[in-house]
Order: C-alpha cells, then structure tokens, then sequence
C-alpha cells in the first residue's frame, strides 16, 4: 500500500480502477475452480471401472484374456505363453518355480519410481509398502467444500490396524481479488491427515531407544525406553501446520498433486519405469530447444 500511496493521484485512482476489474476477474476464476472440479470429478467416476479392473488385475482377483494382454510386437511370445485356451490359468513357465499370483510389490516399485516420492521412503518402510493393495483419488461431492482424498489400501498386516490410510486436501474455490493464486484449479487451503493405529512396537516412523535413567527421589538407575521421531514415508499421513513451515507445505503439496494428477491415473507407467523415461526426455527437449532459442538469437544478433 505504501507504494501506491507514493503514486501521483491520478495514477493511483487508475490502479484502483485495475483492482477492481482484478476483483470481478477473482470472480470468475473462483467459478472455474468450481467447474474444473466438477469435470474432474465427473470424468473420475468414468475412470472407475477402469481402476476398479487394475486393483483386480494387481491383487490376483482377476486373471487378464489373452485379448486384453495382447501386445502387437510380443504376440508370439503370447502364443506359446497362452496356448489353446487363451487364458493364463494354471501355466507355469518355469516348472521348478511357482508361478507368482497379480503383480507382486507394484505399489511399492511404482512409488519409488516417482522422483518426488522416493526420496520418502525408508527401507523399514518398504515392508509395509509391499502390503499395499491400491491408491485411490476421490473428489468431494456436489454439495461439499470442493476437496480431493488421497487413500493407501492395504492388506491386514502386523504394523497397524487401519485399512485405509487418508489424506484430504480442501482446495481454494473462492479467491479474493489480491490472491495471485498461480497454480490454476490447484491451489490448496488445507489438509487433512489421519490417525495410524500403530500396533505395539510396530510404529516404523520411530527409534525406539533405551536409555538409563536415574530415579528423581530415590536415586536407583533404571533402564527406560524412548521412542525418537525419525524419517519414514507415513509422516506424510500427520497433519500439515500450515504457516509454520511454508517450504515444507509447498513440498507435501506438490507430492499431493503429483500422486492425484500423474501417478494414479498412470501407475502402470510408473511400474515399468516409462514414466520416468518420458519426464526425462521432455527435460531433454526443453534443454534442447532453450539451447535452439539461445543459438538462433546469438546468429540474429551478429547478423545485426
């Protein structure tokens, strides 16, 4: 304010006429929030069956046809691995091996392969992570606060009673006119974490310590336990304090959106390693052609 204070009147009544266009533009781009979160949801219940049919396909519950694995360049290699019926029931390519059931470890290898994720994961982690039977997005509906919820479906396993570990972000559907608000239908006001139910001794996201203590009245040793915080992929299901670090909230929503708009519409990609392969090669074409610009702009200028 202080800068527009130090404006010539005229220019200052100027500004305040921009900021009020700026006003009636929040206006608008508060109601595309609201529609472009009512397509994704729209098109998220489309995408269901789809989804619906790979947590099938990943945790043995349905077996793929020889149609829906056919790959144009492998159809030989399909032919001796199907046979006669078409169907993959019951064959084992290596007689002396048990032939394994769905797609062991797919959660686990698809979100180490995801640069802003691995880093997160612990190798304490990786047990529990190999449990984990599907990730899921859901949007909020209709008549809520417009919102997404990322959910971790695991199998009953020894570390905690939960099935489904939560994380729900509230996103930004009314904007004030000053709110430069740079990440369109994106921008996140809030998140919600969840509760992990631990079983005893079980909690990965500590060190549990002994250390001896000295009793405060009576002055006998005795050995105590500590449980010290310490680095672990659950973390990222405690709530966020929001304001109190605003690199680490930009850094947890960023993995948000990475998981909800790539890795869960494209897991598969992500498994295989392709996904990487692209994000690598669309770096080396931006280099590419930031190179190209910078060439064609030194020539113009010697030409000149």
């Amino acid at each position: 304010m202080d800068f527009i204070e130090s404006l010539p009147l005229a220019v200052k009544y100027r500004v305040y006429a921009l900021k009020k266009l700026q006003a009636k533009s929040a206006g608008l781009e508060a109601k595309y929030l609201r529609e472009f979160h009512s397509i994704e949801r729209k098109f998220a219940g489309m995408y269901g069956p789809l989804l619906e049919k790979r947590r099938q396909i990943i945790n043995a519950l349905y077996e793929p046809t020889k149609e829906e694995c056919e790959v144009k360049q492998d159809f030989e290699d399909m032919e001796e691995l199907f046979g006669e019926y078409g169907g993959l029931g019951g064959h084992n390519v290596d007689e002396e091996k048990e032939e394994p059931t769905g797609i062991p470890d797919f959660w686990l290898t698809a979100l180490k392969n995801v640069e802003e994720v691995s880093p997160l994961i612990q190798k304490y982690d990786e047990p529990i992570l190999k449990l984990l039977r599907d990730v899921k997005v859901n949007f909020s509906k209709p008549n809520e606060p417009a919102s997404f919820t990322l959910e971790f479906h695991f199998e009953p396993n020894d570390y905690f009673t939960n099935e489904v570990l939560t994380k729900t972000y509230t996103l930004k559907s009314k904007l004030h006119y000053s709110d430069p608000h740079p990440f369109r239908g994106s921008a996140v006001e809030h998140c919600i974490g969840c509760k992990i139910d631990w079983k005893e001794g079980k909690n990965v996201a500590v060190q549990r310590v002994l250390k001896k203590q000295r009793h405060k009245f009576w002055g006998l040793m005795r050995t105590v336990t500590q449980e010290i915080p310490r680095e672990s992929f659950f973390n990222f299901f405690s709530d966020l304090r929001w304001g109190l670090d605003a690199e680490e909230d930009e850094e947890d929503v960023f993995i948000a959106h990475t998981l909800r708009t790539f890795v869960i519409p494209r897991a598969v990609l992500y498994f295989t390693g392709e996904a990487l392969e692209t994000e690598s090669e669309g770096m080396i074409r931006e280099c590419h052609d930031l190179v190209y610009d910078k060439c064609k702009r030194f020539q113009k200028c010697r030409r000149q």
